[in-house]
């Protein structure tokens, strides 16, 4: 199933590795499924947005059964989604990285714990560049991370760079620019500048911390929670 959405993925011109990313996290490659909120195939299309899309390519007739059509359509609503938000989508495919090691995340009482190290080497993931800076997806989401703790934790909880997206010019959809994160050295490459930079989090706190993430709905960003366990 790859190949067909690497090839709608190449007409929209759309990175394979966000497509394979977003394969796997709605369908897992299954292109008879259906969701319980009624999203079909590949990309799990709903057929509301499915009729929206057929109107807006010329489409009269259509089958989101048909996995050449289901990616089709999916990569051009993708497309949308890319043009409105930038760089939402890759820090959804961040959290596919390590085998979604970063998608639920429990910081005990007194630890530090490290972006970096979570992420690991992550195989098949291949977003360290956005909008021409390296790490710029890892970016997006280690922002998030912070964006959801700020109102736990002190200020000197938080250990990061942030001049590598703050002066490059990236925009990261509705996060602060004391929040932007620099993440380079994801699997081991050396970033931009030869620099290691991580984003590090100090519990302060006398009971463990928990973030979860999530995507919402239409697939064009993560919302990351933190709750005190």
């Amino acid at each position: 199933m790859e190949a067909i959405v690497f090839a709608a993925a190449d007409a929209e011109q759309i990175d394979r590795s966000l497509a394979r990313a977003l394969l796997t996290q709605e369908s897992g490659g299954d292109p008879s499924a259906v969701s319980s909120a009624g999203a079909v195939g590949l990309m799990q299309i709903m057929p509301a947005t499915a009729a929206g899309i057929a109107q807006e390519i010329g489409v009269a007739s259509y089958d989101m059964r048909d996995p050449a059509t289901n990616a089709r359509f999916g990569m051009h609503y993708l497309r949308q989604k890319l043009d409105r938000y930038g760089n939402l989508p890759w820090a959804l495919a961040a959290l596919n990285a390590s085998e979604g090691a970063l998608r639920d995340v429990t910081i005990a009482p007194g630890a530090t714990w490290s972006f970096n190290a979570a992420v690991g080497n992550p195989a098949g993931v291949e977003i360290r560049t956005v909008g021409g800076v390296p790490g710029g997806g890892w970016c997006d989401l280690a922002s998030r991370y912070v964006q959801a703790l700020r109102p736990l934790l002190p200020t000197d909880a938080f250990r990061f760079a942030r001049h590598h997206v703050f002066l490059s010019g990236i925009a990261l959809y509705d996060v602060a620019n004391d929040d932007a994160v620099s993440i380079w050295n994801i699997g081991g490459q050396a970033g931009s500048g030869g620099g290691a930079q991580d984003l590090e989090i100090f519990n302060t706190l006398d009971r463990p911390l928990r973030l979860q993430v999530a995507s919402v709905a239409d697939g064009t960003s993560v919302v990351v929670r933190a709750h005190l366990e």
